[in-house]
């Protein structure tokens, strides 16, 4: 079977969008969908790609064990998910992954990413439940439907600020109206996009090809089909239970699944319960749902307050347009506490302990990276750097809850892997939307100048020794904090022996530079090797300082620490 996109499957004109309007995924997510599009892939080596990057390992396996993805029994081994799963399914989950991150980093003026997300898995969630009824594999469909409409986001980008602004005409019209009203003011339409879209991510042609044709199908494509009345149904929804919405697509589903009344509106129906099954299972914040019979009151409770007066609706909008500024100026004054009290959670760079030094650049008003440093009672050094999952309010209380567990448990307990496991144990007990923590926590005996490391899903610290180069410390294959409950954290025990150990987060590491590259660990090497002789703070900043010199905005905390006892 032939997977991978060619040239072919190129718009009609022969227009390519531009490169750096594609959302692109992650290195590691590129090397498992080139895998997965190779016929004569071998599953241990796929898994090997996927746990190359503990991110992406991680997200897999919260997937695989999640109510709506999962098969149906705990995974906990890598090796064992991607075994189970096949190379179709790893890389249906692996787009689904990538979908998400792509949402995610919407930031346009007027688009809700909340709302685009939502109607991207409502396709998804619709497009699986008609799945059995058009012959077709179920994790296909759903990855077919999230995909479907993620032109749109690239048509939107690259036309700010129209884009934006006509935003809420395009999410409510319907499919057929919208398709048009795209080429009206883009020149082209979301279905054409993707062709480049899947070449950059080694999609199948017939899911391409689906994709491209859902809006004239023939008789016979039958995902194309099924995508097309995914639409009608995400429309519903989008219009907020419009009658006409509900009979255009209760037809359709007549006409193509002959699907009865009783059963076409029972699929209606379940959508917002899959929705936020799905939601769940992926990661992905999504509003509260409503059914449909709550929509359409909601719609005709509209329509009568449509008939006030002028004058009543220009004072309720004076009286919004009030409480909003009210709102927005204590929101600001709230972020801005919670950003002094987030700071003050972080080790004052006054209370050095004349081995270790630090430095936190929050990318928002607050971050998801935490570091934190202490003396024991024995006089050991105890340490440690991490990366919240997501970002924003919902981050940064766990960074919190993180660092406070750390610090009060590291005063009592003298054993570094017995506080991973209870931190681990009461993330997985208590965490929400599936966030997790990556790690790398230490122990420093001044003494004897050996340092016990644990490394949970974090990336590898760096080690610099005079006259031999630098060299990652290598890691023990442990998933991030808030994945499983019940594991056992297994640490390393180096000499430092007047070396220095870097650890950071991967804001850094994924920082783009100047040229427009990925900064990735070689470069990161390069930096600490250019200033290794000034002082161990003035190395912090310079490496900081370099990271954040580029023109692209900083998608990403950043976060860097040195532990030097020559400082």
């Amino acid at each position: 079977m032939h997977l991978m996109a060619t040239p072919a499957t190129l718009p009609a004109t022969g227009a390519r969008q531009r490169l750096e309007d594609i959302p692109r995924p992650t290195a590691a997510a590129l090397r498992v969908l080139a895998a997965c599009a190779d016929e004569d892939a071998e599953l241990p080596a796929v898994a090997a790609l996927v746990a190359a990057d503990p991110i992406l390992a991680a997200d897999l396996l919260r997937v695989v064990n999640s109510a709506y993805f999962g098969l149906g029994h705990n995974v906990t081994s890598l090796g064992h998910a991607v075994s189970l799963l096949g190379l179709r399914a790893l890389r249906n989950r692996v787009v689904c992954l990538t979908v998400r991150s792509a949402m995610q980093g919407v930031a346009l003026r007027k688009v809700d990413a909340a709302a685009f997300a939502e109607d991207s898995l409502r396709r998804g969630v619709a497009a699986r439940c008609l799945a059995g009824a058009a012959g077709l594999d179920r994790d296909d469909a759903f990855t077919a439907g999230l995909l479907q409409d993620l032109g749109l986001l690239v048509l939107l980008a690259r036309h700010e600020p129209i884009g934006s602004t006509q935003w809420a005409t395009l999410r409510t019209a319907s499919p057929e109206a919208r398709l048009s009203l795209e080429h009206t003011l883009f020149g082209a339409t979301h279905d054409s996009v993707l062709a480049d879209l899947a070449m950059a991510w080694h999609l199948p042609a017939t899911l391409v090809d689906a994709i491209r044709c859902h809006h004239e199908c023939s008789p016979g494509m039958a995902l194309a089909q099924t995508l097309a009345a995914a639409d009608l149904l995400t429309w519903v929804y989008a219009s907020g239970g419009d009658a006409a919405a509900v009979e255009a697509t209760l037809a359709r589903l007549a006409a193509d699944f002959g699907m009865a009344d009783e059963p076409a509106r029972q699929c209606l129906d379940d959508i917002p319960v899959l929705v936020e099954q799905a939601a769940a299972g992926l990661g992905i914040a999504v509003p509260a749902q409503r059914d449909l019979a709550t929509l359409s009151n909601r719609l005709n409770m509209r329509l009568a307050e449509d008939n006030v007066g002028y004058q009543e609706m220009n004072w309720r909008l004076q009286q919004a347009l009030r409480e909003r500024d009210e709102l927005a100026a204590t929101l600001a004054a709230e972020l801005e506490i919670a950003r002094e009290i987030q700071c003050s959670l972080l080790p004052s760079p006054t209370a050095a302990q004349h081995s270790i030094w630090a430095r936190n650049v929050a990318a928002r008003d607050l971050s998801g990276d935490f570091y934190d440093y202490f003396s024991t009672r024995d006089g050991r050094l105890l340490f440690n750097l991490g990366d919240v999952s997501g970002k924003g309010l919902t981050a940064a209380l766990l960074m919190a809850k993180t660092c406070s567990l750390f610090r009060c448990l590291g005063r009592r307990i003298e054993r570094l892997d017995e506080i991973i496991a209870i931190i681990n144990d009461e993330i997985c007990e208590t965490s929400v939307r599936g966030m997790f923590v990556t790690m790398v926590a230490g122990s420093y005996d001044a003494a004897t100048q050996q340092v016990e490391i644990i490394s949970a899903g974090h990336p590898p610290p760096l080690l610099l020794r005079r006259g031999q180069g630098i060299v990652q410390v290598p890691g023990t294959d442990l998933p991030p904090l808030g994945i499983l409950p019940g594991i056992e954290f297994q640490s390393r025990t180096l000499s430092l022996d007047k070396a220095s150990l870097y650890l950071y987060s991967d804001g850094i590491s994924e920082a783009v530079t100047s040229s427009g590259e990925e900064l990735g660990i070689r470069g990161l090497a390069r930096l600490i090797a250019s200033c290794c002789d000034l002082p161990a703070a003035a190395r912090l900043d310079s490496i900081i300082d370099a990271v954040a010199a580029g023109d692209c905005p900083r998608r990403d905390d950043i976060t860097l620490a040195v532990l030097d006892p020559t400082g």
